[in-house]
């Protein structure tokens, strides 16, 4: 048996929309440690991992691992049935082909069964990476820096320095760019960047993928980008539960999205 609750069901839901773009259909592996999703795009171009540690629920349990074949669309249907007070509880019998969702708030409850699909995928196997520049930032300040230069152009340069981190686009119909400096400490300085660079690069990446990983910003409050001359490009959003009062977060677990960046054309040619 799995059972797994969620005290805000929006949480859940969030995450689900965060995934819709990228992936129509997948295996949640539930089990001891909690649940974990791996997948790529149609277009095996982006690769997205899922981990919820079971400590961020207030309710876990799993009797033997087992996997959820889910149509994110279809589920993303139910999820939208539960109230913004609601608690969520996903519930799955041995041998079924049901993963239930209860809601639950002080007024109300409300239970859906979602068909539980049998997908035949490969396990993916995602080698170690080693990023040498990385730069952490608020999420909502990636989401519209990326949502506002998709309206002129289709590609990204990515630039990070000591100093800062430099977003530019340019297109037959005009050209931009957003620059946000190091944040070193100082009275003057609040940008909320901090960067870590071994080697300053610049990469160039299609808009219209991070505009998908940017859908992930409402479930953490900072986005790390993390970047490599040898590995694929790393959006990297830490989910953490709000303590009550002065008591501490809890970490719920990451939501990674990754994209190999653009051929230089120049080199191609």
């Amino acid at each position: 048996m799995f059972e797994a609750k969620l005290e805000d069901a929006t949480l859940f839901r969030k995450i689900i929309e965060a995934l819709k773009e990228i992936i129509k259909e997948g295996n949640f592996e539930c089990s001891e440690p909690g649940i974990t999703f791996q997948g790529v795009d149609q277009s095996f171009i982006a690769l997205v991992q899922l981990t919820l540690r079971r400590q961020g629920f207030s309710h876990y349990r799993v009797d033997d691992t087992i996997n959820l074949g889910i149509n994110i669309e279809n589920i993303l249907k139910l999820l939208k049935c539960g109230g913004t007070k609601d608690s969520l509880t996903l519930s799955s019998q041995d041998d079924s082909d049901i993963l239930s969702l209860f809601f639950e708030s002080e007024s109300r409850t409300a239970k859906f069964d979602h068909k539980l699909m049998v997908i035949d995928s490969e396990a993916l196997t995602v080698p170690p990476m080693n990023y040498n520049t990385q730069c952490n930032m608020p999420s909502a300040e990636f989401a519209r820096i990326v949502r506002d230069l998709a309206t002129i152009g289709e590609t990204v340069q990515i630039s990070i320095t000591k100093t800062g981190i430099t977003f530019s686009v340019e297109s037959p119909t005009g050209s931009g760019s957003v620059t946000l400096n190091n944040d070193d400490g100082s009275e003057k300085s609040s940008s909320g960047i901090k960067i870590k660079v071994e080697e300053e690069i610049s990469q160039k990446f299609p808009l219209r993928y991070l505009n998908n990983f940017a859908k992930a910003a409402p479930l953490a409050e900072n986005v790390s980008l993390k970047l490599s001359p040898e590995s694929p490009f790393c959006v990297d959003f830490r989910m953490v539960l709000p303590g009550k009062g002065d008591e501490q977060g809890t970490p719920l677990g990451a939501l990674r999205f990754f994209l190999a960046p653009k051929a230089d054309e120049t080199e191609d040619e």
